[in-house]
């Protein structure tokens, strides 16, 4: 009882604000500036804001109350959503924007209009032509038409934006000012309740920028994040939906698209380690697959739903929905690897069709890619090449972590047939990127790299066992290009680490 006496008395002793507060200005309204929110903001269920130099004088009369401090965010989200969601349909309940104060986050300096329609112009201009996860149009009108001051997840939208266009100053070694505020502006959204797509986009661009720059366990936690906070938008579920008529069909393929990005990097984290389980499901058949990326960058509304993921691969589509396509077929192969049975026939014959699949596409996604001139679209090839060299470096025990027995000739046969494969489809995107990286601002995303990476480590252990140079041209091209990569990508430096103690 006397704590509690002591915290009330305390609470009528903290003096108000000394200005009142946005709202009760904007609506010409007397405000008592009380803190931490006005009586009449209080009253109306409206987001109350102070003006920067708002608190009370005397700092040590607001210490004696943490919950009095302007920086504490206000949560109010609808707990039921979570722990009963049939009462929350029943009952109608909504999930209100949650509010988060600018001057509760690192991000003050990020209000100019003209400096975010910057960073944007070379986002959409780079990393937006291989990761296309975001609407063009429906971001500049976001700030153009809004309040950038007041909506934060915008801003740290395109705090991230710039953050994934720029090469980590600090290299493995420690991470950026920029990229901490990043996350600890992650963690007060998080305190103030906001749940909603734009942090979803922000928290997929920095894990793209953590696996870009190894900062590791980070990525990974980060993608489990993305998944997490994905199902808990329902995005898993939104994916089986389609209404070509509804006003809000730029949302709707936004959704789509940002559960295709968490599969991806889902999948992606797991090749270096394909035994480990996965944060999602896999992909069925009736799932949408991006529509098509001109489509999508000009707003053009489409009559007809997207492809399926059981559309054939013959089908002409767009770059990103033949990302997912190559992720869903790596997926397949991380299960593949994972699978406890011991029927060695039925793995045999898993294998081969796993084996002709990805064969297949990534034949088709070569000839797609090649007529291209610009050296951004690699993923898809990337992830194909990837999921071969790990589907037959498991099979043949080059890479097993258990004491299997002695490989099968016919499974080394297939691992080296997959070594020459990737060796013919990767010294072409590496001469590609040697002749236009001067010219070039489009760089091709970290997947790119970390497919080199692992293209010359079976090169190399290729040569090793056979006491042969056939690859060696190929290892020093791709090097090449891996170094002017590394130029925006600093998880190249590891990577080269490694091959030097290899």
């Amino acid at each position: 009882m006397e704590v509690q006496s002591l915290v009330s008395y305390t609470a009528r002793r903290i003096r108000p604000a000394m200005h009142p507060c946005q709202q009760c200005k904007r609506l010409k309204r007397r405000c008592d500036r009380e803190l931490p929110e006005c009586s009449l903001c209080t009253r109306t269920h409206r987001p109350c804001e102070y003006p920067p130099g708002s608190m009370p004088a005397s700092p040590k009369e607001a210490q004696l109350s943490p919950g009095i401090l302007l920086d504490i965010p206000i949560n109010r989200f609808p707990g039921t959503y979570f722990f009963d969601r049939r009462v929350f349909n029943d009952c109608h309940m909504s999930i209100e924007r949650g509010h988060l104060p600018p001057s509760s986050v690192a991000l003050n300096d990020w209000t100019s209009t003209d400096e975010i329609r910057q960073i944007a112009n070379k986002y959409f201009s780079s990393v937006h032509l291989w990761f296309p996860i975001i609407n063009r149009s429906k971001f500049y009108g976001s700030f153009l038409h809004g309040s950038v001051e007041a909506d934060v997840e915008i801003s740290l939208l395109a705090m991230c934006m710039q953050l994934l266009g720029s090469r980590s100053s600090n290299g493995l070694q420690a991470p950026d000012t920029v990229y901490i505020s990043i996350r600890q502006a992650f963690v007060q959204l998080e305190q103030a309740g906001v749940l909603n797509i734009t942090v979803l986009q922000a928290l997929l661009l920095t894990a793209l920028y953590e696996i870009g720059n190894g900062i590791y366990p980070a990525a990974y936690l980060t993608i489990g994040n993305c998944a997490r906070y994905a199902v808990a938008l329902d995005l898993d579920r939104e994916i089986l939906n389609w209404n070509h008529d509804a006003s809000d069909w730029v949302v709707m393929e936004e959704k789509h698209r940002a559960w295709w990005a968490v599969l991806i990097l889902d999948r992606y984290i797991n090749i270096g380690c394909p035994r480990r389980a996965l944060c999602t499901p896999d992909p069925i058949q009736l799932q949408y697959l991006p529509m098509a990326d001109d489509d999508w960058n000009q707003g053009t509304r489409i009559n007809a739903p997207p492809h399926r993921l059981s559309t054939p691969v013959e089908v002409k589509m767009g770059k990103f929905a033949r990302l997912a396509q190559a992720t869903h077929l790596l997926g397949r192969v991380l299960r593949h690897i994972r699978d406890p049975t011991t029927d060695e026939a039925f793995l045999s014959e898993e294998r081969e069709a796993l084996d002709r699949a990805l064969r297949s596409l990534l034949s088709l996604t070569v000839d797609e890619e090649m007529a291209e001139t610009d050296t951004a679209f690699c993923s898809p090839m990337a992830l194909l090449g990837s999921a071969l060299l790990t589907l037959h470096s498991e099979s043949s025990g080059v890479l097993s972590d258990t004491l299997a027995e002695s490989p099968v000739e016919a499974n080394r046969k297939n691992y080296n047939m997959a070594i020459e494969t990737n060796s013919q489809v990767v010294l072409p995107v590496a001469h590609r990127i040697r002749d236009c990286w001067p010219s070039a601002p489009r760089y091709p995303s970290p997947l790119v790299l970390d497919w080199m990476y692992r293209c010359i480590v079976a090169c190399n252990g290729f040569q090793k066992d056979n006491h042969s140079l056939l690859y060696e041209g190929c290892i020093e091209d791709v090097k090449e290009a891996m170094k002017l990569l590394s130029r925006q990508w600093a998880i190249g430096d590891l990577y080269f680490k490694l091959l030097d103690i290899a």
